[in-house]
């Protein structure tokens, strides 16, 4: 899948406005943590939505969102909410997960 691929919008104009905020986001957080772990942490992380003040981003597994809520929920919250707004809430999706719903649905509608 593609980030393109990943994107939840309804026009150009609001994934241009998603890929804005998220890069936007990226730039605050390089500054604050090392290249490694900005590589690490950050760069597979794919934006998925942008609904107001709330953005859902894809992370590839449980273990991925188990330890940016351990080590950078405070970093993350803190820049979504100095991009979107105070009242600006984070929200994540496990590609893991996904890929599990899929396969799941998938075998069910064969039944």
């Amino acid at each position: 899948m593609t980030f393109q691929d990943s994107l939840v919008f309804t026009s150009e104009s609001d994934s241009s406005q998603l890929q804005k905020v998220w890069e936007s986001c990226l730039l605050k957080i390089r500054g604050e943590i090392t290249s490694l772990s900005f590589k690490t942490w950050f760069q597979p992380i794919v934006p998925l939505k942008l609904q107001g003040e709330d953005l859902t981003i894809r992370v590839p597994s449980q273990f991925f969102y188990d330890w940016l809520e351990g080590h950078y929920s405070a970093l993350l919250r803190t820049t979504i909410a100095e991009v979107l707004g105070e009242k600006a809430k984070l929200f994540y999706s496990v590609a893991s997960d996904d890929v599990r719903e899929a396969v799941v649905e998938s075998a069910s509608s064969r039944l």
